[in-house]
């Protein structure tokens, strides 16, 4: 009997993100002889059941999964490599495949120190972002220059990561590696019919999720709240280190209100009216297509990589992050035929350009050499 074929996915730690999204999209395929693996680098302690959700959607679509028990990023970086010397050996995969900067780190350290324990397999690299090693430029320097020689393939998710990552590259004086660019692809939501248990009769149900970072415009959010009129209600779905500055700053409202993460979140997106993303960058955001495939309408600041991800000429991105042109557009009261003509531009662009099935044959044609 032949050897399955193996798949690693390594990812940072089970979260709310992309990233961790996309890995596991890629693996939710039934390819015939076919394992695929997630490993973990290291292990967040985030909302109790969130990450246990995710185990379990894992098992029930056969992917198998290998968490770090080390809560500390920097001593999961450094352990990984020894992880990996043992899960490479057991189970001996025909490709690796990083995404984001941690994971990146830990296969640099592995292909460094111990590329003598690796067998032939392909060492492939997906880039979400736009803004590259910003806490580590140095470490990124060397990673990439080491990437480029030793022909690890690169993958980026819009051309706004792509230019950026080129744009890196360039003021380090690194040579292109060999890479292409796959956009993300999502699945259409359920149309169940399930609502989310919440929503605040007689407003407009605004919606933000996501990681709560700076990143993510958090101080922008609560501009916005905090000027925003009587009619518009906010929820906040999500959880991270600026949780406290939400509560703080918004002490004195009462027109918002935080959630726990949601694990089901895609299927529940049809209930809110808009969902708001006042990101300061992005790669190539799943939540805004995903919104659009739910047909509601995605309120967001221009920049690269978000703005790939609505049609052109979209009436609601926001120029410079523009708190008035946020507020006139909440506040604004649009014909019901308007709203529903909105709703269906956004869904048939989302449904023609972010195809999951077309994202992993893509994807399958790197791992598969196919």
């Amino acid at each position: 009997m032949s050897r399955r074929k193996v798949v690693f996915q390594v990812i940072s730690h089970f979260s709310v993100g992309g990233a961790q999204q996309v890995a596991i999209n890629l693996s939710k395929q039934l390819i015939e002889d076919t394992d695929f693996h997630i490993i973990t680098v290291f292990k967040k302690n985030i909302v109790k059941g969130f990450s246990d959700s995710i185990k379990e959607d894992l098992d029930k679509n056969s992917i198998i999964f290998h968490e770090s028990s080390v809560n500390n990023s920097k001593i999961g970086i450094l352990l990984l490599p020894f992880r990996l010397i043992y899960l490479v050996l057991k189970f001996r995969p025909i490709v690796v495949h990083a995404h984001t900067e941690i994971p990146d780190i830990s296969i640099f350290f592995f292909l460094k120190y111990f590329s003598f324990f690796m067998p032939k397999m392909r060492l492939i690299r997906t880039i979400h972002n736009t803004v590259l090693w910003s806490k580590w430029e140095f470490i990124g320097k060397m990673v990439e220059k080491y990437f480029s020689m030793k022909g690890v393939f690169t993958v980026t998710i819009s051309k706004g990561v792509d230019q950026s990552f080129k744009k890196f590259l360039n003021s380090h004086n690194i040579v292109l590696p060999l890479m292409t660019l796959i956009p993300n692809g999502v699945s259409e939501p359920s149309k169940d019919g399930k609502k989310f248990d919440g929503l605040v009769n007689q407003k407009k149900n605004i919606l933000f999720a996501g990681r709560f970072e700076r990143q993510k415009g958090i101080e922008k959010l609560c501009d916005i709240i905090l000027t925003s009129s009587e009619p518009n209600f906010f929820h906040i779905i999500g959880d991270g280190s600026m949780k406290d500055y939400i509560s703080t700053k918004l002490k004195d409202m009462t027109n918002f209100k935080i959630h726990d993460p949601y694990h089901d979140l895609a299927n529940i997106l049809h209930s809110f009216d808009y969902l708001v993303m006042p990101s300061l960058h992005e790669g190539l955001p799943l939540l805004t297509i995903e919104s659009l495939l739910a047909k509601t309408p995605v309120v967001a600041n221009n920049i690269p990589g978000l703005n790939e991800t609505v049609p052109p000429n979209y009436p609601f991105l926001v120029e410079n992050n523009s708190l008035e042109i946020y507020n006139i557009i909440f506040d604004k009261k649009l014909l019901p035929a308007d709203y529903e003509c909105i709703c269906n531009l956004g869904y048939e662009y989302a449904r023609e350009e972010f195809s999951l099935i077309a994202m992993q044959k893509r994807y399958n044609r790197l791992f598969f050499n196919d």
